[in-house]
C-alpha cells in the first residue's frame, strides 16, 4: 500500500523551497552587484544619492499609477467580452492587490487578483485565468518585440552586451539552435499530451473537472477573438508601456550623469527591468542589477548605474506596497455600498 500526501502537504513542502531558491537568486543578484564595486565607486554612490533630484520621483510615480489604472481598464475590455461588466474600482483593487502579491511569491498574484474578482464580482475563477494568461502573452510579445527593435536600432549593442557580459558571439547560432530544438520538443510534448488526455473517455470526475476547467481558460483565453474595441484595447496596451518608460526617463533625469539620455536609452533600460522584474519576487535585486549593466553600455560607471537601478526598483516598489495596502483595506468597505455581483452586459 502506497501513501501520497495530500495537495496542502505538498504545498507546505514546495513552498519553503521556491522561497528559498528565490532568496539565493536575489542574494546572487545583489552579490553580482557590488562586487566589483572600489572604494571610488563608493564614494560615487554616496554623491549620487546627495546630488540627485528626488522631486522627479513624483513624476515617476504618476506615471506608474496610470500605467496601473491602465492595465486595470484594458482588463475590464477582455472581461466585458466575457459577459461581464465588472466594476472599474474593483478591477483596479484586484490588480495591485495582484501585484502586492508577486513581491513575495512570483505569479501568485494573477491567481490572487482573479480570485479577489471572483469574490466580489461573482465572476468564474477558470475565465479571469484565461483573460490573465491572454494580457501575459500579449505583455510577453510587446516585451520582445521591443527588444528586437532596441538591438535593431543599436547594431553594436550585441556587441557591448557580450562584452560586458563575457560571451561569445560566435557561439549565438548553436545557442539558439539549441534553445528552439528544447522548445519545439516541449510544445510537442505539450500538444500529444493534450490531444492524449482529452481522446480518453471521462472515467474519472477529476477529468472532467479538468476539462471543464480547461474549457473555462480557454474562454478567457480566446476572448481576443470576440473583442469589440480592439483600437481601445490597443491604446491601452501602448499607453502603458509608453507610462512605464515615462518612469525611466524620471529616474534619467535625477542625476547629472544620465540626464542627457533620450528614447533610445528609456527603450534598452526599460526592456532591461522588465526581464528583472520577471526573474525575482517583485524583482529584487536582479532589477537593479540589469539596469546597473546595460546603463554601463553606455559609458555611465557601476556606482551611478547600481544608484538609478536601486532607486528606481524602490519607487515601484513602494507605490506597489501602498496601493496593494489600500486596495486591501478598501476593497470590503467599497463592496459593502454596491450591490454584490457583476451582472452581466445584457442586463444592463
Amino acid at each position: 500500500m502506497t501513501m501520497s500526501g495530500s495537495p496542502s502537504q505538498t504545498a507546505r513542502f514546495t513552498k519553503p523551497i521556491q522561497f528559498l531558491f528565490f532568496l539565493a537568486l536575489v542574494i546572487l543578484f545583489i552579490y553580482w552587484s557590488v562586487k566589483d564595486l572600489s572604494p571610488v565607486d563608493r564614494q560615487q554612490i554616496h554623491t549620487a544619492l546627495l546630488q540627485a533630484d528626488y522631486r522627479m520621483l513624483l513624476l515617476g510615480s504618476i506615471s506608474l499609477l496610470l500605467g496601473h489604472i491602465l492595465r486595470a481598464l484594458r482588463w475590464g475590455l477582455l472581461i466585458e467580452t466575457l459577459g461581464y461588466r465588472p466594476s472599474k474600482v474593483n478591477i483596479f483593487f484586484a490588480v495591485m492587490v495582484g501585484y502586492f502579491a508577486n513581491q513575495a511569491m512570483p505569479r501568485i498574484g494573477e491567481i490572487l487578483k482573479c480570485s479577489t474578482l471572483t469574490r466580489y464580482e461573482r465572476i468564474p475563477f477558470d475565465k479571469l485565468l484565461g483573460t490573465v494568461i491572454l494580457e501575459r502573452m500579449i505583455d510577453g510579445a510587446v516585451l520582445l518585440l521591443l527588444l528586437a527593435t532596441t538591438l535593431g536600432m543599436q547594431p553594436g549593442l550585441r556587441h557591448q552586451i557580450s562584452a560586458l557580459m563575457h560571451l561569445n558571439p560566435a557561439n549565438y547560432p548553436e545557442t539558439a539552435r539549441g534553445y528552439l530544438m528544447a522548445g519545439l520538443l516541449l510544445l510537442g510534448a505539450l500538444i500529444i499530451g493534450l490531444v492524449w488526455l482529452f481522446s480518453r473517455k471521462p472515467e474519472r470526475r477529476w477529468f472532467l473537472r479538468l476539462r471543464q476547467i480547461s474549457r473555462s481558460i480557454w474562454m478567457g483565453f480566446s476572448t481576443i477573438r470576440h473583442l469589440r474595441k480592439q483600437g481601445r484595447f490597443l491604446l491601452y496596451t501602448l499607453l502603458i508601456w509608453l507610462m512605464y518608460g515615462c518612469c525611466v526617463y524620471s529616474g534619467f533625469r535625477m542625476f547629472s550623469e544620465t540626464a542627457g539620455f533620450h528614447i533610445i536609452e528609456v527603450m534598452t533600460i526599460l526592456c532591461a527591468g522588465s526581464i528583472g522584474m520577471i526573474l525575482t519576487p517583485g524583482g529584487i535585486g536582479a532589477y537593479a542589477f540589469l539596469v546597473q549593466k546595460t546603463v554601463m553600455l553606455y559609458q555611465v560607471s557601476a556606482a551611478w548605474g547600481l544608484v538609478l537601478g536601486w532607486l528606481l526598483w524602490l519607487l515601484q516598489t513602494a507605490l506597489i506596497i501602498l496601493m496593494g495596502s489600500i486596495s486591501l483595506i478598501s476593497l470590503p468597505f467599497y463592496n459593502r455600498r454596491k450591490s454584490s455581483g457583476s451582472r452581466p452586459i445584457h442586463e444592463k
